[in-house]
């Protein structure tokens, strides 16, 4: 009886089922975190590397600080942490005067004596798990939409902006939340005010029993329960049901001349009649089509989920990076004229300034062809072509000996590209105030590199170059389950330390066997201050 008793309790588990919880925990582990944490790289120097800021550490010692990948997981794994993602130039502070309320690092084990920390390091409000131009804290579990980080950094540090800020949009609402009763439990929403019916006591028969009666929605009356209005039986004597809506079917009687015969398939079937006839040949092929892949992805969910960009953002497709509006308006004068830029950069993403109306113009840029479907569809007349004068014909007789004579010299030559010290990126400035750059994927190809942008360039090497990014080294026992991981390190043990290893296991697993052994006797269920008293037995010993 104790035995069954114990089997159902919700509480309770198998062994087989929590080997396999475990089994799947090591699993997600090894997906969050594939890489070896044993390398901590403070040594390294400046790097533009992962960085996680801890957050307990920093209300601890009030000063703003970042540890590396390693660092964040052998020394503050326990704590608050924020990742950051990639940071430029920076050295891990964990093991550092900076971090001094948390002491050494467990990886440098420099618990005597504190490290220098870097003072390249740059540090802002994702430090303190806020991000973008608003400011706010990131939530992963109730984020909504995508974040882009700014490639250049120079004013932001490489900050991490919502599409809407760089649009200069507001956040959509949230949906709001139903209202509760006093109990908490949701109270629904109350369709029947929509009737605008008058809520008035129903009568009773003289047993008590509801009498039925007849609603007229227009009036909100209700009518008594007379012979006039006493519902109508059929011929075997059951109700036919309450007429809720007096219509007058006159209206809808087809005269004698529109009934049409309805139309019969080959097999003398009735096929139907078509109720829509002013639709009749005037769906496009489009409209079947999309249905027909409707029913055939199947997907509809994932379609519902897919994140949809506010309008006028760029599609992700169209772009590899982009620079926030903060860092083009420092170098407006350069990387002003880089909008627009034939494969470069798209068209400068304008955001909009507070108080000022959305330029559909930027919602929703025109189309090349724009002008000629006009004149097409509009039947509105082109304008009339210049008329050549004899000014104009000399003029184009002139260029015409020019060009003939040029064919027959070879010592001319015209030159059809910018030389290496001539500049052939674009003068032209957008006139918005605020804008951001999306720049196209291989963009660095042709960017131009004469003498004087190559000064820009070269203050700025990730603009020329594609930066290196540190990794650390893949976990070697990633593959491996925390058992397995365990023998093979037993394994790589010296002789006697192995066989010290074995006899302490052996003697645990012998102690361990004994405990359990009542409980699987008398059916009772091994709970967590039972394991926990086990243990702390043996630690007494």
């Amino acid at each position: 009886m104790a035995h069954s008793e114990s089997a159902e309790s919700p509480d309770s588990i198998t062994a087989l089922d929590y080997v396999e919880s475990q089994l799947q925990l090591e699993h997600d582990a090894r997906d969050v975190l594939p890489y070896d944490p044993t390398h901590c790289t403070y040594f390294d120097g400046g790097l533009r590397q992962p960085v996680y800021a801890c957050l307990t550490c920093i209300n601890k010692s009030k000063t703003l600080s970042g540890v590396c990948y390693s660092c964040s997981i052998q020394c503050h794994s326990d704590h608050d942490l924020v990742e950051l993602f990639n940071k430029r130039n920076f050295t891990c502070d964990c093991g550092t005067a900076r971090m001094a309320s948390f002491g050494g690092c467990n990886l440098r084990k420099n618990y005597n004596e504190l490290d220098i920390p870097s003072s390249s390091n740059k540090y802002d409000h994702n430090f303190q798990g806020k991000f973008c131009a608003c400011d706010t804290a990131y939530n992963p579990e109730s984020a909504v939409g995508t974040m882009y980080q700014c490639l250049l950094g120079d004013v932001c540090n490489e900050d991490w902006y919502h599409e809407e800020c760089i649009l200069g949009l507001p956040f959509p609402p949230l949906a709001p939340e139903p209202p509760k009763s006093p109990k908490g439990h949701p109270t629904g929403v109350d369709l029947m005010h929509l009737s605008g019916a008058k809520s008035k006591a129903v009568p009773h028969a003289p047993k008590g029993h509801p009498t039925k009666v007849m609603l007229d929605l227009h009036q909100g009356e209700r009518i008594a329960d007379t012979a006039e209005t006493r519902e109508p039986k059929s011929p075997q004597g059951h109700p036919t049901g309450v007429k809720l809506y007096p219509l007058d079917l006159a209206e809808f009687e087809l005269s004698s001349s529109a009934q049409k015969p309805e139309p019969a398939s080959p097999t003398g079937h009735p096929t139907g009649v078509n109720l829509l006839p002013q639709f009749e040949g005037d769906l496009p092929a489009s409209v079947s089509d999309a249905e027909q892949d409707n029913d055939d992805d199947g997907d509809d969910d994932n379609d519902d989920d897919e994140h949809v960009p506010p309008p006028g953002f760029p599609d992700d497709d169209l772009f590899e990076a982009f620079i926030c509006w903060r860092c083009v308006n420092k170098h407006r004068q350069i990387l002003g004229r880089w909008a627009g830029w034939s494969k470069v950069a798209l068209k400068e993403v304008v955001r909009k300034q507070p108080g000022e109306e959305n330029d559909e113009r930027d919602l929703h840029p025109a189309e090349p062809s724009a002008k000629r479907k006009l004149y097409e569809t509009e039947m509105i007349e082109p304008p009339a072509k210049k008329v050549q004068t004899d000014n104009d014909k000399s003029l184009s007789a002139s260029i015409s000996s020019v060009a003939s004579s040029t064919t027959h010299d070879s010592s001319l030559t015209v030159a059809t590209e910018p030389g290496p010290d001539e500049c052939h990126m674009p003068v032209s400035i957008p006139s918005a105030k605020e804008f951001s750059l999306f720049l196209i994927e291989g963009w660095r190809d042709h960017v131009c590199r004469c003498t004087s942008c190559m000064k820009f360039l070269d203050k700025f090497p990730m603009l020329k170059d594609e930066e290196v990014t540190y990794e650390p080294p893949k976990d070697e026992d990633e593959t491996l389950s925390l058992l397995d991981a365990g023998t093979r390190a037993l394994g790589s043990l010296p002789h006697l330390n192995a066989m010290e290893g074995l006899y302490a296991y052996n003697k645990v697993k012998t102690k361990l066997a004994s405990f359990l052994k009542p409980f699987a006797d008398e059916g009772r269920i091994v709970s967590e201050q039972d394991v926990k008293a086990f243990f702390e037995e043996i630690k007494s010993k």
